[in-house]
């Protein structure tokens, strides 16, 4: 039951972030905005107010990653999903499950099994049957994050965070208040991170939406065992 619940919690603050749809959570554009930053030494300054702020860039941007950790008792699991421009990657415990890249309006899959790599196409037609009608300058990002972990389960937790007024700054995080069914929530922006964490009954999880990506390489085997 437990692996159910952080898997849901996970599936749903990727989607989430795909579609758009995260409402501001900081109860104060001013309070917030002491704690957040952006970009580097070479360009001016980026402060994020709010999640969504964050987001917004995230979605423009064309080299981001996530990572979320799922703990529960001693077992943790680790998973990052990295885009850099067309070409994406997942990775689960530092190890390489997947790489995708988009090419020829489709999305072609290298998995490595027991040593050999099975390649799988998706065209562009069957995913926007999945992730409906979205802008050229979001596409690949909202691939990234909601064909790649697709679900509809997605407003329950949208309706938990629209309202400003669920959370309240504390130690450097704003947490959701004990009264609201968001109390297991909490977030922070960190220059160019965003960090939501859960945590309910001996279960965490910690999500991180990271503006930057290290250059991806698909493998030259990978590619040939499409040919």
């Amino acid at each position: 039951m437990k692996k159910k619940l952080i898997l849901l919690v996970a599936i749903m603050v990727l989607i989430l972030a795909a579609c758009s749809l995260l409402v501001a959570c900081a109860p104060d554009a001013d309070e917030n905005g002491g704690d957040n930053g952006g970009g580097n030494d070479n360009q001016q300054e980026v402060v994020y107010n709010t999640p969504q702020e964050f987001l917004d860039n995230f979605y423009l941007n064309s080299n981001n990653s996530i990572i979320y950790t799922q703990a529960m008792g001693d077992n943790t699991a680790n998973t990052f999903i990295g885009m850099h421009g067309n070409n994406f990657v997942m990775k689960n415990n530092d190890v390489v499950s997947s790489y995708f890249e988009f090419v020829n309006n489709s999305l072609v899959e290298y998995k490595l099994r027991n040593g050999e790599w099975r390649v799988s196409t998706t065209t562009k037609e069957e995913i926007d049957a999945v992730i409906g009608e979205v802008g050229q300058n979001i596409y690949m990002n909202t691939l990234l994050i909601g064909y790649i972990m697709n679900d509809s389960q997605i407003k329950l937790f949208m309706d938990s965070v629209k309202e400003s007024s669920n959370f309240e700054q504390k130690d450097g995080w704003y947490v959701g208040k004990e009264s609201t069914n968001v109390k297991d929530f909490s977030y922070k922006i960190i220059k160019d991170e965003l960090i939501i964490k859960f945590e309910s009954s001996g279960v965490t999880a910690t999500f991180t939406f990271k503006n930057g990506c290290e250059e991806i390489v698909i493998p030259a085997d990978a590619k040939d065992s499409n040919n």
